[in-house]
């Protein structure tokens, strides 16, 4: 479609805005041609050629080669021969066609190449699906010593540049995922044939790289297994990508997003003489970014790096969706680049694992967010806090549950009646007693009275099934089970508190020390099956005093236990309180959300409430008397 010439004022944005206009009228791709060029008139006999290519039907090799022959047309006086015509695009394809048993090789190949590949988990600012998709680009260059020495260990390798700026780009991507194993797609030109870098069409390849090396490997060592699984992947290309992502493990990879998740992150590496085209002396420029339809600003992946070879240097530019991705992160990213290939260039001998990513900077933030040591108790158990707190608070409120309170001087005296009958059944240190109560005074006497007995804690959640709750108390190894129901899911003897005698004694010597196990505590099994964690006397301690010294947490402040005693948070909550002279408010079940929360926080008057996302945009506005201190975490934040 050849549009009549316009003509245009001097100002060059008016070709400009004629330019992204003619570009985003959409083509009809049921009616070709898939060219459209329209010739402006400008000021002082000057002209702008405006051409516009629908990428189904070309690629940016092809556009350049388009041009090179239209500059020689332009030149040309009409007395040179006519030169051999390229390649056709439907020649070339129709080369291409597969055996079922070639076909079927090529399959085998890549369902190896990617068994083991997962998506890639880039850390995102903003979360799939919540905004519009939109693109950005980041442009940046490479040093010309460093480019240089990014050729020099390409041959020093007996690899490629392309190789070198890969393993670096993996690098950079496993430090941002914890991936060991990045894929990434790698864009490459398709023209594997005679003839074909002559030839006009949309040759593009993507091929899903699976990027495999060890952290113990030299950097050299990492480049040379790039190199081999790259030139693996051009050698199977030719197979249609949707076969190809059909050979990979489907576990893990379905996405509502429209982009593939094993292509997330992207590899592009051009030359300038084909990436930067000129016309009659000319620069050939590109219209802004990518354009779709009549949206702009588009990014075909989620992350792409594209780096163009020119004379002394690359160029490269980062595209982005801009609505998952904060541009300022992706300047980290190309910062952590330029940085990982400093350090490879300078150390090719290095381990991987120690190339630095992070500029100085970053390395100095990154130790002064990580120096968290605070001095603690390491020489005292967790019960032995409360007991203290007990001398010096005998008669402040521990406790309160519904319409029961308790005294620091009555928890303990119950905790302690309880610490003493296990004591006489023989437990101590390292034996573990399963805990199977609703939340209560009685729960709390539970606990504190399985560790005065110097044991562990096994706190276990009675709503649960008692074949969940049997599996649990056997992969504990429960030597016995505190519990309120008239029949024991558990194989181990049970304990009930009614049957306890008081007892007037201080906890009973046990010869716990702070490196014995204070609880242990399941994983949901969301995974498979629940897995015991065990965390010791001296860790509960730490985190117990380091939470209490940033929130300033004491008598005499109100503490909401919210979380399920199965839950791991509930040990700091319940103990950030007891070893403190702090009151500790239990929630029913009835009251753990909506208006009869909100009731509880105002009768109490809760200071410091840790509570879920979820359950805090349940609650209408907070009422002024609302907890000075909200913690909120445990999932993701709206």
């Amino acid at each position: 479609v050849f549009a009549p010439h316009l003509r245009l004022p001097h100002a060059d944005h008016a070709l400009d805005a004629l330019a992204d206009a003619f570009a985003r009228a959409p083509f009809d791709l049921r009616r070709p041609p898939l060219l459209r060029v329209i010739l402006a008139r400008l000021a002082g006999k000057r002209s702008g050629l405006i051409l516009v290519w629908h990428h189904i039907a070309t690629d940016a090799w092809s556009i350049s080669t388009m041009l090179r022959a239209l500059d020689d047309a332009y030149r040309s006086d009409g007395t040179e021969a006519a030169a051999d015509a390229p390649p056709s695009y439907v020649a070339i394809m129709a080369s291409r066609r597969m055996t079922a048993a070639q076909r079927e090789a090529h399959r085998d190949w890549w369902r190896a190449h990617l068994a083991d590949a997962e998506p890639l988990d880039l850390p995102l600012d903003h979360p799939r699906g919540a905004r519009a998709p939109q693109g950005a680009l980041h442009g940046f260059a490479l040093d010309p010593s460093l480019s240089r020495a990014i050729d020099e260990l390409a041959r020093a390798t007996g690899t490629s540049a392309f190789a070198v700026l890969a393993t670096a780009w993996a690098t950079v991507l496993r430090r941002q995922t914890g991936q060991a194993a990045p894929c990434v797609g790698v864009i490459t030109s398709g023209r594997s044939e005679p003839g074909a870098e002559a030839a006009v069409g949309f040759f593009v390849e993507t091929l899903p790289v699976h990027f495999v090396s060890s952290d113990t490997s030299s950097v050299a060592d990492a480049i040379g297994e790039a190199h081999r699984r790259v030139q693996g992947a051009l050698e199977h290309q030719h197979l249609p990508l949707g076969e190809i992502l059909a050979t990979a493990p489907s576990t893990g990879r379905e996405s509502a997003d429209a982009i593939e998740p094993l292509l997330r992150a992207t590899l592009v590496l051009e030359d300038a003489a084909w990436a930067s085209p000129r016309f009659a002396d000319a620069p050939a420029v590109a219209i802004g970014e990518s354009i779709s339809g009549d949206v702009g600003d588009t990014a075909k992946f989620e992350l792409s790096l594209v780096l163009i070879r020119e004379a002394d240097s690359y160029r490269g530019s980062l595209e982005f969706r801009a609505d998952l991705f904060e541009r300022s992160t992706v300047e980290r990213l190309a910062a952590h680049l330029g940085m990982a290939l400093v350090a490879m260039v300078e150390a090719p001998a290095q381990r991987l694992a120690d190339v630095a990513v992070n500029p100085p900077a970053e390395r100095a933030l990154l130790a002064e967010w990580n120096d968290t040591a605070r001095p603690f108790r390491d020489d005292a158990c967790i019960h032995a806090l409360f007991a203290e707190q007990v001398e010096r608070t005998p008669d402040a409120i521990a406790a309160v549950f519904e319409d029961e309170e308790i005294s620091y001087r009555a928890l303990f005296t119950r905790a302690n009646a309880l610490a003493w009958h296990l004591r006489g059944l023989g437990v101590g240190p390292e034996v573990r007693v399963g805990i199977c109560l609703e939340k209560s005074i009685d729960a709390l006497v539970a606990i504190l009275g399985v560790l005065g007995a110097g044991a562990a804690y096994v706190p276990l959640d009675p709503s649960h099934p008692p074949g969940r709750l049997r599996f649990m108390g056997d992969d504990a190894g429960l030597a016995f089970a505190i519990h309120a129901a008239a029949t024991s899911p558990f194989a181990c003897p049970t304990v009930q508190l009614p049957d306890v005698a008081p007892a007037g004694r201080g906890f009973p010597p046990s010869h716990v020390d702070p490196s014995n196990t204070a609880y242990v505590i399941y994983t949901s099994g969301s995974t498979g099956a629940p897995k015991g964690v065990v965390v010791p006397h001296r860790g509960l301690v730490n985190v117990v005093q380091d939470e209490v010294g940033r929130l300033c947490i004491g008598a005499p402040m109100a503490v909401l236990q919210f979380a399920a005693l199965a839950f791991d948070t509930s040990a700091s909550q319940l103990f950030g309180a007891l070893a403190t002279g702090a009151r500790l408010v239990l929630p029913s079940a009835a009251q753990r959300g909506g208006r009869a929360l909100l009731d509880l926080l105002a009768r109490h008057a809760v200071d410091v409430a840790d509570l879920p996302p979820a359950v805090l945009a349940g609650l209408d506005a907070l009422p002024p008397e609302a907890p000075g201190l909200l913690i909120v975490g445990g999932e993701a934040c709206p």
